[in-house]
């Protein structure tokens, strides 16, 4: 049974209200090249989030916090690496977060997300796109090339490391 409600565009919609992130159920993961031979994936074990679905989709936000600390590519060292002032420098910025500016809705599924996302001390305007798979699923931060690239900009821009884009 879907909890879901249809909009006047029939668009599926989460129902109004204020939704938390279910990390019991939900994920934030990353891969990225490293030097250009294999791929690393990690994931962050520590975030929350809120969406606030209000009556009008336009009115509606997203917030989410992840803990630099919980990064986990299954590889304790490099983890150890990651949380260093060479990476993410865990213990002076212990979040990687993201506060929605506006919403709009692209189709019958997804919504395009504008927010700020704060990373090292820095903050940046980035796209989001949220992709509902009705109401029982959906992915919120799913970041295409384009979007990846800026959060990127962000954290070569402040730690002045050069990451390979390839």
């Amino acid at each position: 049974m879907s909890t879901g409600v249809h909009s006047e565009r029939d668009i599926i919609r989460v129902p109004t209200g204020i939704w938390h992130i279910d990390p019991a159920h939900s994920s934030v993961e990353f891969q990225i090249k490293h030097m250009m031979i294999a791929t690393v994936k990690g994931r962050f074990t520590d975030f929350e989030g809120t969406i606030v679905a209000a009556p009008d989709i336009a009115d509606s936000s997203v917030r989410g916090v992840v803990r630099t600390a919980s990064v986990d590519t299954n590889e304790p060292t490099r983890d150890a690496h990651l949380r260093s002032a060479d990476f993410f420098d865990a213990d002076h910025y212990p979040e990687i977060t993201f506060e929605s500016t506006r919403v709009e809705p692209l189709d019958e599924d997804s919504s395009r997300v504008w927010g700020n996302l704060t990373m090292h001390g820095i903050t940046r305007e980035v796209k989001l796109d949220l992709v509902l798979q009705g109401t029982d699923h959906f992915e919120i931060f799913r970041l295409d090339d384009k979007n990846f690239r800026q959060i990127l900009d962000v954290f070569e821009a402040r730690t002045g490391i050069k990451i390979d884009r390839q």
